[in-house]
């Protein structure tokens, strides 16, 4: 027996080889393929686009959750609205809406006054420009059941239209109530023969629309609540004053003798005292003809306090803004 090579096997090594017959059906055979294995589709999508972010170092802000339906329906809804009216309309309804309300308060609740003469020196200056309570009186009547009013009384600084001049307004505090009996000496008010309480201040006219120039300190009186202002050329104080200056004690009502306030009508003094036209001349105010309570100053413009000048000059009083009458 030889081996591959056709040499004799050597003596150390006694193997037996034997070489199996080829079996040449089973050589040209094809082996079979085994098909790929099928792995589910969802397993073999790509990735989605948001596993990206993870890697990503851009910081993105959140965004705002989507409106529900009945937000988007109200904010459509509003857009139709605007969108149907120009510019001019929206100014035009918007200025409409201002000019009712505001004649509603000037004619119902407030109205605002000028001051052209000075015979409220120097509670009220000239150029004052003034709110007036409409309501607080109760007028018109019906709005009394909603607001809060009260009685006119004694001390109120009231705006009025004139008893005979109905067109013209006139700010003057009141002295006497309905049924009250008032005498007034010189610089001496009484009422129901009891001297009124007021804090006087002898002053000279500075010739122009600023503040009076008092000439000494103020007299004062136990229970006043405000202070009224005479001329200089008065000895304010003394007993006798009656007949010192005409044009203060030339009245015909309530001057030197009593006189019965009726009623429903109220008797009415500017502060200025020498130098005011009020109900020692022409009688007294009527109920129906009180507008209302001056309450503050809202703007001035003259002359300014303690400028004594011929010609002064004049500018806005902006510490007078805001200054509440009493």
């Amino acid at each position: 027996m030889t081996d591959r090579q056709g040499e004799p096997p050597s003596g150390d090594d006694d193997i037996d080889i034997r070489i199996a017959p080829v079996d040449d059906e089973f050589v040209s055979r094809p082996r079979p393929v085994r098909p790929p294995l099928s792995l589910p589709r969802q397993i073999i999508e790509p990735p989605v686009e948001a596993e990206s972010v993870a890697v990503s170092d851009e910081v993105r802000t959140p965004t705002a959750p989507e409106p529900i339906a009945s937000e988007v329906a109200v904010v459509t809804k509003a857009q139709e609205r605007h969108d149907g009216r120009s510019t001019g309309r929206l100014y035009f309804e918007s200025m409409l809406v201002t000019l009712v309300i505001w004649l509603f308060a000037q004619t119902f609740l407030a109205q605002p006054v000028t001051v052209p003469t000075g015979s409220m020196l120097n509670t009220i200056l000239i150029g004052d420009h003034l709110v007036v309570n409409r309501v607080i009186y109760g007028t018109p009547e019906w709005l009394s059941a909603v607001l809060p009013f009260r009685a006119i009384r004694r001390g109120d600084i009231i705006v009025f239209r004139h008893p005979t001049e109905p067109e013209t307004l006139y700010v003057k505090r009141v002295i006497a109530l309905p049924g009250e009996t008032l005498e007034v000496y010189g610089t001496r008010v009484y009422v129901n023969s009891r001297e009124l309480p007021e804090t006087k201040i002898g002053s000279t006219d500075p010739g122009h629309d600023g503040p009076l120039v008092p000439d000494g300190p103020p007299i004062e009186s136990e229970g006043a609540t405000y202070t009224v202002y005479y001329s200089s050329l008065r000895d304010v104080g003394t007993e006798d004053e009656l007949g010192t200056l005409a044009s203060a004690d030339g009245g015909l009502v309530g001057v030197g003798r009593p006189f019965t306030v009726p009623e429903g009508q109220y008797f009415c003094m500017g502060d200025n005292r020498d130098n005011s036209q009020d109900s020692r001349f022409w009688g007294t105010v009527p109920r129906e003809n009180v507008i209302g309570r001056a309450m503050f100053v809202y703007w001035s413009y003259g002359a300014a306090e303690g400028d004594t000048t011929s010609e002064p000059r004049r500018r806005p009083r902006i510490n007078r803004i805001g200054t509440l009458l009493q």
